[in-house]
């Protein structure tokens, strides 16, 4: 009106709940993926394969290695396999390149103070920021190495105390027999 205030509005609605809905469902998602990741009691590394640049790590592989995540993020995965295993683990990679999912592996590891342990490597390929990198998971393995080293040289020690005991056993057997039979030559001769 001629004060300008306004008598009427003109707009236009449009309906944006489908929008709406695949906000929530990616919010939720990246909600999931994030638990998954990061609060999985089973460390979790992310490279670039080529660079084996690491990319992310979740609490768990900070916990196992010993840095912080900071430093964690600066290193190769090289950087945490033992030197001895850096051919054959660039290799494992490079033949795998085109495989979603490759078997686990063995390796050594080194943590922060340069303690080297056992692990079992599961890897798996995905896109990470619109580009290739591997997923690994990392499981301690010593103590089970250490372990099933424990019970092979107990099967072998009780192995060693059976074959002990078979032999003085027929060594015992062998003495009576041989008593006996000495004993009935000389009543023979007598």
């Amino acid at each position: 009106d001629e004060s300008g205030k306004p008598v009427r509005m003109v707009g236009a609605a449009q309906d944006i709940t489908a929008r709406k809905e695949a906000e929530e469902e990616r919010r939720l998602s990246d909600e999931q993926y994030r638990l998954l990741f990061h609060k999985s009691p089973i460390p979790k590394l992310i490279f670039e394969p080529n660079s084996f640049q690491l990319v992310a790590a979740n609490e768990a592989a900070v916990n196992t290695y010993g840095y912080a995540i900071t430093d964690l993020l600066k290193l190769t995965i090289l950087d945490l396999v033992s030197e001895e295993e850096h051919t054959s683990f660039s290799g494992a990679f490079q033949g795998c390149c085109n495989v979603t999912n490759c078997p686990s592996a063995y390796s050594r590891h080194r943590k922060k103070d340069g303690t080297l342990f056992y692990v079992d490597m599961c890897r798996q390929e995905l896109a990470f920021k619109g580009k290739r990198h591997y997923l690994v998971s990392v499981i301690d393995m010593t103590e089970k190495l250490r372990l099933q080293q424990k019970l092979i040289e107990e099967k072998v020690t009780a192995q060693k105390e059976v074959a002990r005991i078979i032999i003085d056993t027929q060594e015992k057997e062998r003495s009576v027999i041989g008593k006996e039979l000495h004993d009935n030559v000389n009543q023979l001769l007598t």
